[in-house]
């Protein structure tokens, strides 16, 4: 099965642009805890092949209100003006304020991507094998994929990383914890696609299913509004209440988790993976779903 150029030029247009979109659904992420290798194969979008990948950035700090981990995604996801990546570059450039300046290191920012996958090998979660699960990955993944979508391993890998038959090529994911004096981190960097083979039990007739059960990545996540941003930053890293006093009275409530991520448990340079809710795609006109793979794959 070989995809047609105009679809894998669109995929890989789609990690140069701005996206913007999201829901808060995890369920369907994949999990991927250090010590272990799993074996994926990338799923791409054929209703819209610029949405195989959701990209986005992700800002997190502890509630100076509540003591507790508050996130929330970052408006630029869509293309739009950042209102706390400028609060924290004020905050960065008053060098004579110390509180300013550890606010300002309290608030970390992360680019991470989301992508289909179907799990062929799961060391953590063997009930996963044979199920479409969504991939959080952070930059040693992407490096890693845009080699082989658009750069030095293009002509190795290109398209047949989104190949379901057995001319594709599976991507293996070693997670290895690493250390740096007492901080641990997540490392990702050993990871790669492998040579072309085929998936245990994959017909025609299964490719079709997953092709079309692809999870929707652009609602996993809630946009947040001009509102939500203000609480998050007045409350969360000001503890101010809503007449804009400070308030040590706050300690009890609950914080806004906008758009939640797992709490970041010991890495900033690379996150672990995650999951949403199945979204078939409709074709949208008379033809069936094989005749419209056929106009788009060949060689099934």
């Amino acid at each position: 099965m070989s995809y047609t150029k105009n679809m894998f030029d669109s995929i890989k247009e789609s990690l140069t642009l701005d996206v913007k979109k999201q829901s808060n659904s995890f369920k369907d992420f994949l999990k991927c805890p250090a010590g272990n290798t799993f074996v994926v194969r990338l799923i791409p979008n054929i209703k819209d092949a610029s949405k195989t990948f959701f990209h986005y950035y992700h800002y997190g700090w502890q509630s100076v209100a509540t003591g507790q981990y508050v996130d929330i995604l970052s408006p630029k996801t869509w293309g739009d003006k950042d209102p706390i990546e400028t609060e924290r570059i004020k905050l960065y450039r008053d060098k004579s304020n110390d509180k300013a300046i550890h606010l300002a290191k309290m608030i970390s920012t992360k680019e991470k991507w989301l992508v289909n996958v179907y799990v062929i090998d799961d060391p953590a979660v063997p009930e996963n094998n044979g199920s479409i699960k969504i991939l959080r990955y952070g930059s040693q993944l992407d490096k890693i994929i845009r080699s082989a979508i658009a750069g030095e391993d293009a002509e190795e890998y290109g398209p047949a990383i989104f190949d379901l038959s057995e001319n594709g090529c599976n991507l293996r994911i070693k997670v290895e914890s690493t250390k740096e004096g007492s901080r641990a981190f997540v490392n990702y960097s050993a990871s790669r696609f492998l040579r072309p083979s085929a998936i245990p039990n994959m017909t025609p007739d299964r490719i079709n299913e997953v092709l079309n059960g692809i999870h929707d990545l652009a609602n996993i996540f809630t946009r947040p509004s001009p509102n939500d941003i203000k609480t998050m930053v007045s409350t969360h890293l000001y503890g101010k209440d809503d007449e804009g006093s400070s308030s040590n009275d706050n300690q009890g409530m609950e914080p806004v988790r906008l758009n939640t991520e797992t709490k970041p448990v010991a890495s900033t340079k690379s996150e672990p993976v995650i999951k949403s809710e199945p979204a078939p795609v409709s074709t949208g006109d008379n033809k069936s779903d094989d005749d419209k793979i056929k106009e788009l794959l060949a060689g099934l």
